[in-house]
């Protein structure tokens, strides 16, 4: 086995300055900031996801 990962990970609607520009009329509000996904991206690249590679991962309804 390899200690080498790799998965994908879907973020979904984030709040940022590219989104703001695509999505002008969006209410900024209604989308989550991207510190809200740390917590996804620090398990995924953590000893709790060890053995989980090949994978493709969603941030929508995201429980470790």
């Amino acid at each position: 086995s390899s200690p080498i990962r790799v998965n994908s990970l879907d973020p979904g609607p984030t709040r940022t300055k590219m989104r703001t520009v695509a999505y002008p009329g969006e209410d900024r509000n209604s989308v989550k900031e991207p510190a809200q996904l740390a917590p996804l991206y620090l398990w995924l690249m953590g000893p709790d996801s060890a053995g989980r590679t090949g994978e493709q991962f969603s941030a929508e309804g995201w429980t470790p």
